[in-house]
Formats: C-alpha cells, structure tokens, sequence
C-alpha cells in the first residue's frame, strides 16, 4: 500500500493489480513512444484496460484537489487507494 502523502502511480497500481497495470504502462508506452502522449489520452487508455473504474479515481488524482482535501483531513493514501476497486475485488466497476 503506498505510504506517501500524494496519490502516484503506485496508487494506481495497487487499484488495478500487476496485469492490468503492466498493461496500462506498456501498452500506453508502446502507444505513445513517439512523445504524442497527453494526461488524457493516459486516462482514455487506462480505463479500457481494467474493469476497475478509474474515471473516478483520475478525476480525484489528476483534474481536482479532492484527494489533497481529503488527505488535510486526516485521510491517508492507504485510505483514497482503499475507497477504489482492485480487479475482481469491491469498490467501484464497470
């Protein structure tokens, strides 16, 4: 479980597992080698790869300050990864 003060990759990567991330990085990679990459095309790609819904996830990450109020509050990056569903486990899905 990530153990720093910020949502990261690591997050991510506890939410969706080590398939489903090894796909969302190297496939994104494999996509994007050329340096057209942008945040939202990571999104688009990474949510077809899972069942987990990441909108959610990446809304609260990347587009708001909600984790950041969260995390003022005494939340911690345990609790934001907890509250999102690891493939074939409770929390939100498709």
């Amino acid at each position: 479980m990530p153990t720093g003060s910020v949502p990261s990759c690591s997050s991510l990567h506890e939410i969706v597992g080590d398939a489903a991330f090894g796909r969302i990085v190297g496939g994104y990679y494999r996509t994007h080698a050329d340096g057209e990459g942008t945040s939202q095309a990571f999104v688009s790609f990474a949510d077809g790869q899972t069942p987990v819904d990441l909108e959610s996830f990446f809304r609260h990450w990347l587009f708001t300050t909600e984790w950041a109020d969260a995390l003022s509050q005494g939340a911690s990056v345990a609790d934001f990864v907890a509250s999102y569903g690891r493939e074939g486990e409770p929390g939100p899905a498709r």
